[in-house]
């Protein structure tokens, strides 16, 4: 059974704390990006991605696949976190020895060494943290989830001033990062121990094989889905600047926080997915419909949003110097039509024990965006590496949208962008007015009426179906029945 107010109560908080968590990492980054000039910021942004890129190496598809197992096997809620903690601590250390030994290949200056090193040590850290989250996101406790995520970002944000105020350079930043790291993880493992379970060590083989056959294909499909924003940074810096670093990276960060904001309400339906894909196709369906729905509807005004505000955004952010980065936004800005609803597929597959199919996909999608950077970066700089995003991300969702339907999961997708686009036609236009006007004040009212204008089209275009007003109106009433809720 879906529990439409628990879906709707886990919704809210992860997305009012995604809100306020990707405002203040966005204004970190701001204030990084301001601290250090445009090619020291490029340089600290590589970085920063080599970290991610590790954590991602480190975690592969542990967290996931415990969650999934967490939903479906409640009653072996202890054996399944210790196994899953135990053989995660073996894996992290033995990655992070990898790192260390093999740093000098990547970098050899001496202070980014120990830059990375540090953040390396954040990013396990960090992983270590999301197993113990694990155990919240699987008993749909999102209310601390989001507020552990809260103060992570509130402490990053007071640590990184700190360095700052400092001048600690980018290694005090990156100490930052560790201090924040370290927080989270101490919070999340209290809360695992008091309220769910008391994690012991446990050397489990059985469950570690298989852990490690489920997580593999769907780790290294994380990965290279990740990989994907980090390409770009990569193939930057071996055929540009440190500074065309720094500018795409600005504009991208702007993005990035929708992204990671969807990717993470995605997630809030994970254990849901996972319980009927067992249970119901129908109703799995259902759900993936609704859903999909729901993210193209809110995901299409904040792309145009972007797209009209771009050089007002970049220009308060980071200041004249980033206003190169303008149309580097735009373009991304685009691609978040495709990036925030294709965002479901992480768990669409994985609820379905397909993570082959969505590894399949993401290699694909690396492929074409890494080739794409070294065929249109040379002649186009910033503005190629971000059409390489665009065009991957474009063949990435439309990909994955014929998979699933080819196994019996689909929706009427054109005809959802179709009136959507529409319903922003007049907003837009009234929005464009007041950025040529030149006064902040008139665009933040324009704002506002933009979003209402353009849900008061969703509501007289019908973009939201009777049986789904039912699901919703069933959030605030459940005494009222409906077939297509008690799913």
């Amino acid at each position: 059974m879906i529990n439409p107010r628990k879906v709707f109560k886990n919704s809210f908080f992860i997305s009012s704390g995604l809100l306020i968590d990707g405002l203040i990492l966005f204004l970190i980054f701001a204030l990084i990006a301001r601290y250090l000039d445009v090619d020291k910021f490029g340089r600290f942004v590589l970085l920063v991605s080599l970290a991610n890129i590790f954590q991602l190496f480190a975690s592969g598809g542990i967290v996931n696949i415990t969650i999934r197992e967490i939903s479906r096997n409640k009653e072996n809620l202890q054996r399944i976190i210790s196994a899953s903690i135990t053989l995660s601590l073996f894996f992290l250390g033995f990655f992070y020895l990898l790192l260390y030994l093999y740093i000098d290949l990547i970098l050899p200056e001496a202070n980014l060494k120990a830059t990375v090193c540090v953040l390396a040590g954040a990013a396990v850290i960090m992983v270590h943290a999301a197993i113990h989250a694990a155990v919240l996101r699987a008993r749909e406790n999102m209310g601390r989830v989001a507020l552990t995520a809260l103060i992570h970002k509130l402490s990053l944000l007071a640590a990184v001033s700190t360095a700052i105020y400092l001048n600690a350079a980018m290694i005090g930043i990156a100490f930052a990062y560790l201090f924040a790291a370290v927080l989270n993880w101490c919070i999340l493992s209290i809360w695992v121990r008091t309220c769910y379970v008391r994690i012991q060590w446990c050397f489990d083989l059985g469950y570690w094989l298989f852990l490690i056959k489920q997580a593999i294909p769907l780790g290294l499909g994380i990965m290279l889905r990740r990989m994907t924003t980090h390409a770009d940074t990569l193939v930057l810096t071996v055929l540009a600047t440190a500074m065309a670093v720094g500018l795409f990276n600005s504009a991208y960060r702007v993005t990035q926080m929708l992204e990671v904001a969807f990717l993470a309400l995605s997630g809030v339906l994970f254990p849901v997915f996972s319980r009927l894909a067992k249970q119901s196709m129908k109703n799995f369906n259902q759900l993936y419909r609704h859903s999909l729905r729901i993210f193209i509807i809110i995901s299409t005004p904040l792309a145009i949003w972007l797209i009209l505000l771009s050089n007002e955004i970049i220009v308060i952010a980071y200041g004249d110097a980033y206003q190169d980065s303008v149309h580097v936004l735009m373009i991304l800005s685009v691609s978040l039509f495709f990036i925030m609803p294709g965002s479901l597929f992480l768990y669409v597959f994985s609820a379905l024990n397909k993570q082959h199919l969505f590894l399949t996909l993401t290699a694909f999608a690396l492929l074409i965006n890494v080739g794409l950077d070294f065929w249109l970066i040379p002649p186009y700089g910033n503005l190629g590496a971000a059409f390489a995003t665009l065009i991957a991300e474009l063949l990435f969702f439309t990909t994955g949208a014929i998979v699933l339907h080819n196994r019996g999961v689909s929706a009427v997708y054109y005809v959802i962008y179709t009136r959507c686009l529409i319903a922003c036609i007049l907003p837009g236009i009234l929005l464009r007015w007041s950025v040529k006007s030149g006064d902040y004040w008139i665009m933040g009212l324009t704002s506002v009426l933009f979003i209402v204008m353009y849900f008061l089209f969703v509501y007289l275009f019908k973009l939201i179906p009777k049986n789904e007003w039912l699901f919703f109106r069933q959030l605030i009433n459940p005494q009222i029945d409906s077939k297509s809720c008690s799913s």
